[in-house]
């Protein structure tokens, strides 16, 4: 049985932070932003951004993100203060604003 994830919702305390964040690693945002709406980022998994309420506590996980220039996204990353745990030629490691931990790898 093949079985695909198409969708992942993060509650964050700073959904404008966590926004660039992932932009800057090249996800796109497609919706119209509204105050009752998630920010929806495109790509094979849809990424959404909900603020985080105390029925929907911050959201922890760990994601990994193939890149296809990894020099120019730790570039952007590190303009907004990014900070480095595992720093390889193909293969980093940072944490979103959430706390949340984050690995790109350069894409082949």
């Amino acid at each position: 049985m093949a079985v695909d994830l198409r969708e992942l919702t993060l509650f964050v305390s700073d959904v404008d932070a966590t926004a660039r964040f992932y932009e800057a690693i090249g996800l796109a945002f497609f919706c119209i932003e509204e105050p009752e709406y998630p920010r929806h980022y495109d790509g094979e998994l849809g990424l959404q951004l909900w603020p985080a309420t105390a029925r929907r506590p911050v959201s922890s996980v760990q994601l990994g993100f193939v890149v296809e220039d990894i020099s120019a996204t730790v570039r952007r990353l590190d303009a907004l203060g990014a900070s480095w745990t595992c720093d390889l030629p193909n293969f980093v490691r940072t944490s979103d604003p959430e706390g949340n931990k984050i690995t790109l790898t350069q894409r082949r």
